[in-house]
């Protein structure tokens, strides 16, 4: 870093632009790798609205047949993220309202 303490201060704020913009596009890969991997076992999908801290509150639609296999992904996917101080929980099931869509008239 440089020794003025302006030209310090520009380098400082460059670098977290730089971090964040980095960090935002890696968060993005693993949010598509982590869709890529529960697609399979679900009938529909939906992004919520984010609350507190959370980084993802998706509701999934699944046949009754991939609830199991679905949360045991889950476990996998928490497994390796844990080390990124991600942690995953399922909850449910809820009322499939999420996944209504009001006819338009």
């Amino acid at each position: 870093m440089p020794e003025g303490a302006g030209r310090r201060h520009l380098e400082e704020q460059k670098l977290r632009r730089t971090l964040t913009a980095d960090l935002n596009g890696w968060l993005a890969e693993c949010l598509d790798s982590l869709q890529n991997e529960l697609r399979p076992l679900m009938r529909d999908f939906r992004s919520r609205r984010l609350l507190d801290d959370k980084v993802l509150h998706w509701a999934y639609l699944l046949p009754v047949d991939q609830v199991a296999a679905f949360q045991q992904q889950v476990s996998n996917i928490t497994s390796r993220y844990e080390v990124y101080g991600f942690s995953f929980r399922v909850t449910g099931p809820w009322a499939a309202y999420s996944f209504c869509q009001l006819a338009e008239s």
